[in-house]
């Protein structure tokens, strides 16, 4: 929130989790512009695939009471205009059809939210934040559209020579993200003026 306050109030801010991402998504996102009608753009997968995972595999794995608490789960508003908007996103949540690709583009509204939020409690979230704004028919998504991207989860398997047989993380998904951190490329040094 303190560091939002050194960027110009009307521009919108791309903010990324600690996740790999396929270059084009984050090309695509930092494309949005954000209308009047929007506080912010979250970019989302909706793959049948993905949201069968979450439920499936990675709760078999990690659920404590039915609930999947380190996945963000989304639920969209399939009514809304194009572009979509997203009905609800919490972690604790049983109906949802996408999850969080933890990228998003953020107006001064969604930090104004955080700022107020942090007032009446310590432990305020992004996702808290993002919540307020679906509650009000302002939280847009961007839907990844098959691109890939790899969560912590994927990516703190790769420190590891062979994943655990019994893990959710799908092995393609391990050979994509390394194919992607291999074909990653450095930008040259800029010295300071």
């Amino acid at each position: 929130v303190n560091a939002a306050s050194h960027f110009c109030a009307n521009e919108p801010i791309l903010l990324v989790a600690n996740q790999l991402y396929d270059p084009a998504l984050l090309s695509m996102m930092r494309g949005l512009a954000l209308d009047s009608s929007t506080g912010a753009v979250s970019l989302i997968d909706d793959s049948t695939d993905s949201v069968e995972w979450a439920s499936v595999d990675h709760c078999a794995e990690f659920c404590k009471n039915g609930h999947i608490h380190t996945i963000v789960k989304v639920l969209t508003d399939f009514g809304a205009a194009p572009g979509g908007r997203i009905a609800r996103v919490a972690k604790k949540m049983s109906h949802y059809d996408a999850i969080s690709c933890g990228a998003h583009v953020i107006s001064s509204e969604l930090i104004d939210i955080m700022r107020e939020q942090l007032q009446h409690s310590p432990i305020a979230t992004i996702v808290d934040a993002l919540q307020q704004l679906a509650s009000v028919g302002r939280l847009g998504y961007l839907s990844s559209g098959g691109r890939p991207w790899f969560g912590e989860l994927v990516l703190s398997s790769l420190g590891t020579l062979e994943p655990d047989p019994a893990s959710s993380i799908k092995p393609v998904w391990r050979t994509t993200a390394q194919q992607m951190l291999a074909s990653l490329q450095c930008c040259p040094a800029v010295e300071a003026p």
